[in-house]
């Protein structure tokens, strides 16, 4: 019991991380498809490779970094908006 207890807030974080990362990676397939831009051509935008590309869009992969999602916004001509609420 005691195990599980502790292991919980990492369960929470964890998933909590995992919807954040299954919206960033939505909206970007949603605007590559709109736009008709493959991985491919996001990763050369973004001057990365496919493989980080693959990384950004797999809604399991949560190790996205800011810097990532910046160079995304940056290629797709989008801005990016944070908000914590309470």
């Amino acid at each position: 019991m005691a195990e599980i207890a502790e292991q919980q807030p990492f369960l929470i974080r964890t998933s909590i991380a995992g919807e954040i990362k299954r919206a960033i990676s939505g909206q970007i397939k949603a605007i590559m498809n709109r736009d008709n831009i493959s991985q491919a051509e996001l990763a050369r935008r973004m001057g990365t490779s496919r493989a980080v590309v693959r990384r950004l869009l797999d809604d399991e992969d949560i190790s996205v970094t800011l810097a990532t999602i910046s160079k995304t916004a940056l290629a797709l001509d989008l801005s990016v908006q944070i908000e914590l609420k309470g």
